[in-house]
Formats: C-alpha cells, sequence, structure tokens
C-alpha cells in the first residue's frame, strides 16, 4: 500500500460530490489508497434551507453537465432528487461519526449519497438515517439517541471550521491528493488513476488547481464558459447553480 493518501472534503447533498466521489474511489481502491472523508456543511442550520427541486436554472445546468457526465461513468443519479427543501445534513453528519465509532463508517458515506440522489429520501430526518443504521446491523435506538444527544455536535463544528478557516475549503469537492489540490474534481476514474500514478512516481506538479472545474460552494454552484467562471467552481450554502 503506498503511503499517499487522499483527502475528499464534502457534504451528501452536493451533487458533485458524488459525481466525484465514485471515479476517485474506483481509482484508489485500485491503487490500495485510503481516502479520508471531511465533512462540509453547505447549509448549517442556522441559515434557510434551500430548494433546489422548484429552481429551473439549476435543473438545466445539472442535466447538461451532469447527467451525461455520470452516464458515461455508469451512475444513474436524480439532480435534483425530489426532496423540498434540500435536508440539512448535521444530522446526517453525526450519524456518519457515530458508524465510525462502530466500524460502519464506509458503508453509511457511502448510503448516504445513495439516499438522497438514488432513492431520493430526506437525509435530513433521524428516522430515515436510524432506519439505514438499522440496515447496516446499527442499534437504531441506540444510533438516533447518540446524534440527537448533541454527542457529536462540537467535533462536526470543529470539522466544519477546520475545513474553512485551516484548509480555506470555500467548495465542495475538494480534493487534495496527497499535497495535491484538487479543485476541478470532476474526473473520469481513468483521469483520477493517472493524476494518483503521477504523484506516487513523484511527480507533485500542482497542475490540478485550477478554477475551471464544476462543483459547488457558499454561493452556489458554478459552471465554465459563463458569467460564474470568475469564482472557483463548488457546492455552497445557497445551493448548486
Amino acid at each position: 500500500m503506498s503511503n499517499l493518501t487522499i483527502r475528499f472534503v464534502t457534504d451528501y447533498v452536493c451533487p458533485y460530490c458524488i459525481a466525484a466521489k465514485i471515479p476517485l474511489m474506483r481509482a484508489a481502491k485500485k491503487r490500495g489508497i485510503p481516502i479520508e472523508w471531511m465533512p462540509f456543511e453547505l447549509t448549517t442550520t442556522d441559515k434557510p434551507a434551500v430548494d433546489t427541486w422548484n429552481d429551473p436554472v439549476r435543473r438545466e445546468k445539472w442535466a447538461a453537465t451532469l447527467v451525461p457526465f455520470c452516464e458515461k461513468q455508469g451512475m444513474s443519479f436524480h439532480f435534483p432528487p425530489h426532496v423540498i427543501p434540500r435536508p440539512y445534513t448535521n444530522l446526517a453528519f453525526m450519524g456518519w461519526y457515530y458508524a465510525c465509532e462502530h466500524g460502519k463508517g464506509e458503508e453509511y458515506n457511502s448510503r448516504m449519497y445513495e439516499l438522497y440522489f438514488a432513492e431520493e429520501k430526506n437525509i435530513g430526518d433521524i428516522k430515515v438515517l436510524s432506519a439505514e443504521a438499522a440496515s447496516l446491523g446499527m442499534d437504531a435506538a441506540d444510533f438516533e439517541q447518540a446524534v440527537l444527544s448533541g454527542r457529536y455536535s462540537k467535533k462536526l463544528a470543529e470539522a466544519n471550521r477546520y475545513a474553512r478557516q485551516e484548509l480555506g475549503v470555500t467548495h465542495v469537492p475538494t480534493v487534495w491528493i496527497g499535497e495535491t489540490r484538487v479543485l476541478n474534481a470532476l474526473m473520469s476514474e481513468e483521469e483520477y488513476g493517472e493524476l494518483i500514478d503521477q504523484l506516487l512516481a513523484g511527480d507533485d506538479t500542482d497542475q490540478q488547481e485550477n478554477e475551471g472545474g464544476f462543483g459547488c460552494g457558499p454561493d452556489g454552484c458554478n459552471f465554465p464558459g459563463g458569467a460564474e467562471d470568475a469564482a472557483p467552481s463548488g457546492c455552497g450554502p445557497d445551493g448548486c447553480r
């Protein structure tokens, strides 16, 4: 196994995160490289929830960008899911901490994206989360009590603070492969594989650090070729445009 590590800053309701996550995971798994998942809440509970379903601009742009990309990668998701409004993800992330403590972190993490983007379930609903915990072999009642008790609140707040203030993350997905920051994270498995192999070979040229890709950040999601090119691409608290 290589000593190279990958950090993936993400939110469960970011469409570009699920689109980037699967190809990256496939490439990393083939090379025995672990991925560290790092939470980044697009919309914290002190901010108004975002309705992505009733947004024709987002729908049109996702149909033109995300859907074709995912189809080429053999993935099928709803962009946007029929969940109104877009769920807050604080409970889902706190549930992930619980799952990690019980040896189910990877399975739980993957299922959160699938529940929302494939099955169109409200992952902001504790009952949806506890039912999923049970399906993964965890105790639903204990899961629910732990999440709602606030046991992981400080941990999640610190994760958000660290991503924003220490790492300087403004958009997700944000990916580091080793010390190389990949801002244009919407790549195929083959492209990720080539980049990983390049870094394994010792070429750490930061050629991927750019502002021309897709993704979501605090002010929405940006697309190359338009007025939004001026800002780094990504998903944020106001949704993915």
